[in-house]
This record gives C-alpha cells, structure tokens and sequence, in this order.
C-alpha cells in the first residue's frame, strides 16, 4: 500500500500521452477503421486491406484501452504469435509454427532496427514503453525484400508518439501485484514541442518487473522460485528532432536482469545480465521536384546483448559473457512519383559490423572480428483498374557467406467493400556474428519461401471479416545446438502451413474484435524442432490459437469496459520427468488467458486517467516452453495480476 500511495502522488506532479486530436476510436465508423492506412510492407501509405501484404494494425487508443502491461500483452492478441523460452531466461517470439528469436523476426522503433547484432534477438517482458506508442503496424509474413535479412518471418513496426502527438508533457504509472509480490511498478515520461521549425519529442521508460511468482524445476529435479530471481528492469530513452526535411533519433536502451535458470540447470545464486543497445541514427530528406524525392540515411547501433560478468552465474558455463558489437550504416533511397497511381522506389545500403570480445576470444582465437554486407534494393508499385501491382527484389552479398536473393510479388483488388490478395515473396536470414562464431563446418543463409493469399469482405456498416492462408518452406535453417558444444549448423528444411481468420464489429457501444490462427508442420526433417509422434507440431507453439476482445463504451464516453480471453491451444515441450529422473516430452494442456480491463477518463480532474484491471484471472500457467529442444525446462508463467495505472497531461 505504500508503493501504491508514492505511485499514487508521484502522478498528481507527473502526466501520460494524451491522445491525438483527430478521431478518437468511439468516434469512428467501421469503413474510417478500416481505411487507416499504414506503410510497414511498402514505401507508399495505403490502407491494410490495399497494403502489399497481411497486415495489422494496433492503434494507441487500442493499446490504453486493453490496459496492455507490455508488449507481450499486444502481440499475443494478434494471429500467429506466440512467446516461448531461450536460455538464460529469456523470452522470445514464435510465428506461425517456427521459432523466430534470433534475426527472424524484425522489431523496429522509430525507424531504428532493436535486434542486437551479435545473435539477433530480441527479449521480451516488461522491456519497452507500451503507453508511449502511437501506433503499431505488423507485416505478417516476409518483410526481407524491403528491411533485409532481420525480417524473414514477420515485422514488428513500433511509432512512438512524437512532438505533434503529445503537445506537451506526459506521463504513466504502472504497478502490478501477484499475490505474492509486485509483477512491475515502472514510470513512463515523454515530452513534445513543436514550434516554427523544428519539432522536438522525449519519450523515456524506467522500471522494475519480475517473470513470474511461481517455483521453477531444473533439469534435474532441483526447484526455486522465479520470485525475487527474475528481474526485468528496463530504462529506455528515444528522443527525436525533426524539421520536414532533417531527422535525427537517438535511442539509450538498458534491459536488466537476473536469472538462476542458465542452461537449463539451477544456479546457486541470481546473476546479472544485461541487454544494453545504444542506437542513433540521421536523415535527410532532399525534394528534387514534387516526384523525386532522395533520402541518404547514416546510422550507428552498439550492443552488448547477454551482457554477464557474474561469477556465480556462469558457474555452470564455466565462461563469462561480455561482447559488444557496433554496426556503423549508410543508405541512400530514392522514390520517383511517375503518377499519383505508380511509383518507384531504389536503393543502396551498406554496412560494417564489429565485435570485440572483452573476456576471452572468438573461435578463430582473435579478440574481435569484422563483416562487411552491401544491399541494393528496389520496389515498383502501380495503381490500375485491374489490379494493384507490386514487385520488388533485394540483393544482398556479405564478406562471411553466399549472398541472397530475394524477390516478392503482390495482386491486390478491392471491389467495393470486398478484396482479395495473392502474395509470393522469397527471404531470407542472414547468419548472426556469434552463427558465424559458433558454426560446425561453416554457415549460409536461410533461404525462405512464402505464398500468402488473403480474402476479405465488409459484410455491413458494422461488421468486417478476413481470411488469409499460408505456406512457409525454409531451407538450410540456421540451427542452434547447445549440446554439441554451443553450435550452429544449416539444417536441410523445415516449414509450416496454415490459415488466420479476423473480423471487427463495431456498433454504438463500442468495438468487438475476433481472430483464430492455426499452424501445420509442413516437411520438416528438424529433430529440434520437432515433437515425437506428433507431426503436425512444433515444440513449444500451439497449433491453435484464438482470441476475442472488446472495447465497451456502456456507461458515457469516460468510462471504458474492455474484456478479452485468449485460447492457447496443445503445445508440446520437454520437461522434467520425475518418474523418469530426466527430461522427457510432455503435453500441455490448452490454457485460457482471460482478461478485464477499467479506464475512466478525466478521473476527479480532466486529463488523468484512471485504469484498474485483473489480468489472467483465472490464474492458469501459460509457461514458456522451449522451442528447440535443448535441454532447458519451460520457464514459469506470471500468475494472477491486478493492475493499477494513472497517467494525465499536459499542454505546453
């Protein structure tokens, strides 16, 4: 109760987000909903159901609406995602069937690429600023021929809220309570000013979080609880400059935490390790004439991911981890309007990697290591009475292995309220530093093929409903291996197919919105990925998966009531077997993540806002399980959580 009441006059000095000027979401019909447009899978802004690929679209007042803690909260709510567990505790990002962690899946914030450079990952829980985003746009399949070799399953596009946005200063308080001990108390700020030139946005997040609550069994029977030994305490800052023309960003990222889980067998003692990135980046945008528009970019990224210099935390190891890696990039992109209706967009991207490792030595026994990879691109988009043409290709070529190719094709039409989309797009992903390090007898690419065809129609002012369906074949996967001496090896193939369905209902008292995924294994000949006697699955994600939500305006427009439950389908994963004294498969159960979310607006003042919720109530153990098999037992989910948040504004 006392955090609660320092959180609780901390917000009285302190203010959150406030949202945008234009529409809010009650406001809206379904058609001005769905005509949002959005710019994730081509350079050109269109709306989702005439953008070049599946897309969703999550807006900010979605995000505040649902309560969302983090960006976990978002992304389960959207088809084909699905979290699982690495090493070391960290928690990573499936889709559609095929574990993406390392460089398959492509997080971007702001313009600026989050995956470090060393492995590709990206960790997840209680990590960014959830309530200082604007907007998130997702590609829902391949995204390489445009953002490179990062992208090859999916594409995470996060838009803080800028200058224009906030108008003033902001703030959030978050505090979550288990029964047993605090999930997260964090503080998120942001500041924005726009005067005659330039405008000027600060957005920043600090915080602490835990796991979970619950009690953890190793590998071989020993147990702990995660409570006070899973540590997820972010401090994130991005600030921004822009004048139209000029645009730099700049983004501190610092993920702490501590884990006793290390390779799959309990540590004696929690160890600390850090997830610390420091991105800055500037463009310039130079307006030939109203067609031609050049946009030379250079950006710097250093990252010190697993970041370990506990003792105790690698006494099974054995080593200590400390490597950082700096990647120092140019880009030159142009786009010509021929028409308002065809445009053309080019390319050229080169960069420098180099890893330096500060403990011990690469394999090839030197301290650090350098790569070089140059990329040309190119996209062709055209409006015509038949059909939306897109067609677009990357070639990149990198100093360490083969170079890629990689080329996509989207037919899209929308007849009135109906559209259909046909998308084939080729991938790829590139091997990480530390791949490259650890590769048993060298390392190529994956090689991606993807065919997407999408349905949808407007069956009325009040209800929409979509369909797509999928086929994924990747060759020569990229192959982790922690028993064979920390290895990574190409792998003949693997691949999934499969289906997603969504719809929208809107009406005067608020909006309803629905979807089902599901996922086949499709010829994969990956022991590691596969579950035995179980051919259409793949370790630790669901073959199905839906979710139902609603943003409830019952009681006048202050007052917003927003439900959701999420079914996880049968996931399969190794654990310990204590009949057995070893590690053994097992099934687990479909569990059911349900939800309920309060916010009243101008709460005793205008413009701080009151949310309350119960997240999981039913208190079911969505674990982590881990996606390969590797040894390592699921990681335990968060229990029951009641949260409390207060954010207010104001205008400068």
């Amino acid at each position: 109760m006392k955090k609660i009441s320092t959180l609780l006059f901390i917000t009285q000095f302190l203010s959150i987000g406030s949202y945008a000027e234009d529409k809010k979401l009650e406001e809206m019909s379904l058609e001005e909903l769905m005509d949002v447009k959005v710019s994730v899978a081509s350079n050109k802004e269109t709306t989702t159901r005439n953008s070049p690929g599946i897309v969703s679209l999550i807006t900010a007042e979605e995000i505040a609406h649902s309560g969302a803690r983090d960006l976990i909260d978002v992304l389960n709510s959207v088809p084909g995602f699905n979290f699982a567990s690495d090493v070391e505790g960290v928690t990573g990002l499936g889709f559609r069937g095929i574990w993406g962690l390392e460089g398959k899946i492509l997080l971007i914030i702001d313009g600026q690429e989050m995956n470090e450079s060393l492995y590709g990952v990206n960790a997840f829980g209680n990590h960014f600023p959830v309530n200082l985003i604007q907007r998130i746009e997702i590609i829902r399949g391949p995204g390489s021929a445009i953002y490179g070799g990062n992208a090859e399953l999916a594409v995470i596009k996060i838009i803080t809220k800028n200058a224009e946005d906030l108008k003033g200063a902001s703030a959030t308080v978050t505090y979550g309570q288990t029964d047993k001990t605090y999930a997260r108390r964090n503080i998120e700020l942001a500041f924005g000013k726009v005067d005659e030139k330039w405008n000027y946005s600060a957005i920043g997040l600090i915080g602490q979080g835990q796991q979970s609550d619950r009690n953890y069994t190793d590998s071989t029977g020993n147990k702990f609880s995660f409570q006070s030994n899973s540590s997820q305490d972010p401090t994130f800052l991005d600030l921004s400059a822009n004048n139209g023309e000029l645009h730099a960003q700049f983004i501190y990222d610092i993920y702490h935490n501590t884990e006793r889980t290390a390779y799959g067998t309990n540590l004696s003692t929690p160890g600390n390790m850090n997830f610390n990135s420091i991105l800055a980046d500037v463009n310039y945008k130079i307006k030939v004439n109203s067609q031609f528009t050049i946009t030379p970019d250079l950006s710097i990224k250093f990252n010190e991911p697993y970041r370990d210099l506990d003792s105790q935390a690698n006494e099974i190891a054995g080593i200590l981890f400390n490597k950082t890696v700096t990647r120092s990039k140019f880009k030159i992109s142009s786009s010509y309007e021929f028409t308002d209706r065809v445009n053309l967009s080019t390319g050229l991207e080169g960069y420098e990697d180099s890893a330096i490792d500060h403990v011990g030595s690469f394999q090839n026994g030197k301290k650090s290591v350098q790569y070089y990879n140059a990329a040309i691109f190119s996209q062709l988009s055209a409006e015509t009475d038949l059909v939306n043409f897109t067609a677009g290709a990357r070639f990149e070529d990198n100093s360490a292995f083969d170079s890629s190719f990689v080329p996509r094709i989207s037919l899209v039409k929308q007849i009135n309220s109906f559209h259909t989309k046909f998308l084939y797009s080729k991938a790829f992903k590139n091997p990480s530093i530390e791949n490259i390090n650890y590769a048993t007898n060298g390392i190529e690419p994956e090689k991606t093929s993807v065919a997407e065809i999408e349905l949808g129609n407007q069956f009325s002012d009040k209800l929409y409903i979509s369909s797509n369906f999928f086929k994924i074949a990747i060759d020569q996967p990229i192959v982790y291996n922690y028993a064979a001496g920390d290895s990574y090896t190409n792998f003949g193939h693997t691949g999934t197919r499969g289906f997603e369905f969504e719809g929208k209902f809107k009406d005067t008292w608020g909006l309803a919105q629905f979807n089902y995924s599901h996922y086949q294994a499709d010829g994969n000949d990956v022991d590691a990925f596969s579950v035995p006697d179980q051919a259409n699955s793949h370790l630790a994600l669901p073959t199905h998966k839906a979710s139902i939500s609603a943003n409830l305006n019952l009681l006048g427009e202050n007052y917003w009531i927003d439900p959701a439950l999420i079914f996880v389908g049968t996931r399969y994963g190794y654990d310990y077997n204590s009949d057995l004294a070893a590690m053994a498969i097992k099934k687990f159960e479909p569990v059911w993540l349900a939800n309920l979310y309060f916010e009243k607006r101008n709460f005793i003042t205008p413009k701080l806002n009151l949310g309350v919720g119960v997240f999981n109530i039913l208190n079911q153990d969505l674990n982590l399980i881990q996606a390969y098999n590797g040894g390592h037992p699921p990681l335990p989910g968060q229990s029951r959580e009641y949260v409390l948040k207060l954010n207010y504004s104001v205008n400068i």
